[in-house]
């Protein structure tokens, strides 16, 4: 029987990657402020995961809210209008903090992966050697 082995970090970073995935068809006749506040949920939800520790939740949260901001937010009409200026500069920074957290939480799940990895790759090891 074969046993099943952890995945690696690369390999749990992908799955993330995929889970991570947004609508970005823009569509005009939606209002901006509806894509700004889903925006701005799942950013919300992401600072919860960053607080109860759940790297990976945290991760795909603040992946779509990137992708949802810098693919369909910043490609709508209304985007430039002045009416929304001050989203337009909050969510720019909460944007630009994000992808700063998304780097720091890829580097940390892979880390993670891999120390998990190696720890059952060396515990098949010792037991190969006591049979």
């Amino acid at each position: 029987e074969r046993e099943r082995m952890a995945l690696s970090g690369k390999e749990v970073l992908a799955a993330l990657n995929a889970q991570s995935k947004v609508n970005t068809c823009v569509y005009n006749s939606t209002s901006i402020k509806r894509y700004y506040h889903t925006a701005n949920m799942l950013h919300q939800q992401a600072v919860v995961y960053i607080s109860e520790h759940d790297h990976e939740r945290a991760y795909v949260q603040l992946k779509k809210f990137a992708l949802l901001y810098l693919h369909v937010i910043a490609a709508h009409n209304s985007f430039n209008l002045k009416t929304y200026q001050s989203e337009r500069f909050k969510f720019k920074r909460m944007c630009s903090e994000a992808l700063t957290q998304i780097d720091n939480l890829k580097s940390t799940i892979v880390s993670k992966y891999d120390r998990i990895k190696a720890q059952e790759a060396q515990q098949q090891q010792q037991q190969q050697q006591q049979q």
